[in-house]
């Protein structure tokens, strides 16, 4: 049975097939750069490094008090903290964020209520810590024009109080100076290189090696079968043509003979 293509010509199934299978292996392949190569090549490339669940309870900060948390970073290049936050009742206050290392402020981000989002993570961006990994940190939130009626509230609780406790191994919260018995909610981001993404990518790999070893052998059995098809089309079309050709040649000699007599 014969189809025709996008061309207006004749094609047989096999055609068909070998154009399918193409179709199918580009699409593979845009899908497969569309997850992997073309997101690594957008600098700059933000890992989440910690990423602490969501929490039932908020603390709340007003005037001179402070939330944070102590955390280590897992990864060089630490250049932001995401924080959960609770109700934000004011929406025109103050919100300095302080990373600290060793007690020591060295990175301060201030922004204004009027740019934060309630009941989400907002992220807190200062420039890269480049030489951070397997550090401590500490975070802290301070508001110090919000008041008793329109506080800053982080989300947080008491791990002590849960039947299955979800601890932060690496760190702590910490209430204008006091430490707590449970954690915030945070997120700790780092960017990487292209080199460490992909270097990322092999660690991954390595660690779902079977499901990477069958996306790789699914891969090559559609470029197997692609070619063998392609090699089958190629071989018919080329015996097609020689036996078109012997065609031609019989009837023009068949047409010589009929002139001659």
């Amino acid at each position: 049975m014969q189809y025709r293509g996008p061309d207006g010509a004749f094609c047989n199934g096999v055609d068909v097939l070998r154009r399918l299978l193409q179709i199918g292996i580009l699409l593979f392949v845009v899908v497969f750069l569309g997850l992997t190569v073309v997101p690594l090549s957008n600098r700059p490339l933000i890992v989440i490094q910690v990423d602490q669940p969501q929490r039932n309870a908020f603390i709340c900060i007003f005037a001179g008090m402070t939330v944070g948390q102590t955390f280590v970073s897992k990864a060089d290049n630490l250049d932001g903290v995401e924080v959960f936050l609770g109700p934000i009742l004011s929406e025109n206050a103050t919100v300095i964020f302080h990373v600290q290392m060793g007690g020591q402020d060295i990175r301060t981000v201030t922004v204004n209520t009027s740019d934060l989002v309630y009941h989400q993570f907002n992220r807190f961006s200062f420039p890269i810590i480049s030489n951070s990994s397997d550090k401590k940190f500490s975070f802290v939130l301070a508001s110090p024009t919000s008041t008793f009626n329109d506080p800053l509230c982080v989300s947080y609780i008491d791990e002590s109080t849960l039947l299955s406790p979800t601890a932060y191994a690496d760190g702590s919260a910490f209430m204008s100076g006091t430490q707590l018995a449970g954690d915030l909610t945070f997120r700790i981001l780092s960017e990487i290189t292209l080199a460490e993404a992909f270097a990322d990518l092999y660690g991954r790999a390595s660690k779902d090696a079977l499901f990477f070893a069958f996306y790789l052998f699914l891969l090559a059995a559609i470029v197997v079968i692609l070619v063998k098809v392609n090699r089958s089309t190629t071989l018919e079309r080329r015996i097609n043509k020689r036996a078109s050709r012997r065609n031609e040649r019989k009837n023009h000699l068949l047409f010589r003979f009929d002139l001659i007599h």
